[in-house]
């Protein structure tokens, strides 16, 4: 038998079983999707804490054995967390994208609290390593210009008693006697045999020539160090630089246990709210001045 009536005539209740299948299948596809969410929130999660770990490994095989008052050990500990720090930062950023992508696991949620606070102490942590950074060089560079002026004046001293002790010698074996006193090596037997004055006269030039290259060694040992002196500020200018950055970055991801905002959103309300004071002061005009406290005195009159 044919159908005779058309579709345009066919009743709404004749496809009514099509509707619970359309929404159990929307119903299992949102529920499939809100799985693979999960799972793939949980991966996230997974190789953040993975990336810690290697953040702290890397670190820490670069500070021990701990010297902590060495101006050296601070600045390597400074570069060793500056140049691991993009692992961290990678870590927390993962960390906010797994909870921003599975918003109702409690764990991921309670993870991204915890390690939002401890990036407030990071970011702190980078900002406190500028100063660090600075005493270091400082302290550095003072030690190695103490050494480095010991050195030459011993130097100096041990050449001025050489020659005191060969102008005051009498006979060849006085000065032999007087040089193995302060521990310098004895004359030669053909030296003992030689004329005093002659003798002398050869220590003396001796002498003359080992200041003389005492001080070509000062002049070019000053000319190196003028030069890493330059290329150590220039490294801990980037280092500089680099932890100011960081702390920026991790202020990002920063906030604390009753903030709403982030430390560095934080950061830009008090700088905007400095900028509008510091721009009123300057924008008020001797004329404002004076119809200010013009102001002022009418209402002490007025009282």
């Amino acid at each position: 038998m044919l159908i005779s009536e058309s579709p345009a005539s066919w009743h709404h209740q004749d496809f009514a079983f099509i509707d619970p299948l359309l929404a159990f299948s929307v119903s299992n596809t949102n529920d499939y999707s809100r799985v693979q969410q999960g799972v793939f929130a949980r991966r996230l999660g997974s190789i953040a804490i993975a990336l810690f770990i290697v953040y702290t490994a890397s670190v820490l095989a670069r500070i021990i054995p701990f010297r902590l008052l060495l101006a050296s050990w601070q600045l390597e500990f400074s570069a060793s967390l500056i140049d691991a720090a993009p692992i961290a930062l990678l870590g927390l950023i993962l960390v906010h994208l797994a909870a921003y992508v599975d918003p109702s696991s409690p764990l991921l949620k309670q993870r991204k609290q915890q390690l939002s606070r401890m990036a407030v102490a990071a970011a702190l942590g980078f900002l406190l390593l500028i100063p660090l950074n600075v005493y270091a060089v400082w302290t550095g560079l003072g030690n190695l210009q103490a050494t480095r002026s010991r050195v030459e004046v011993d130097a100096v001293r041990r050449i001025d008693k050489f020659r005191q002790i060969v102008s005051s010698a009498t006979t060849p074996e006085d000065l032999q006697q007087r040089l193995e006193s302060i521990g310098v090596p004895g004359l030669k037997p053909s030296d003992l045999r030689e004329p005093l004055p002659r003798l002398k006269q050869q220590l003396l030039e001796n002498l003359d020539k080992a200041q003389g290259n005492l001080e070509a060694k000062k002049a070019s040992s000053g000319a190196v160090l003028r030069e890493g002196l330059w290329s150590l500020i220039q490294s801990v200018l980037k280092l500089i630089v680099a932890a100011f950055a960081l702390a920026l970055a991790f202020a990002a991801g920063a906030q604390g246990r009753n903030s709403d905002i982030s430390l560095l959103e934080s950061w830009q309300h008090g700088w905007d709210r400095r900028f509008r004071r510091g721009g009123r002061r300057r924008s008020m005009s001797p004329v404002d001045d004076e119809d200010y406290f013009r102001k002022l005195s009418g209402g002490d009159e007025a009282l």
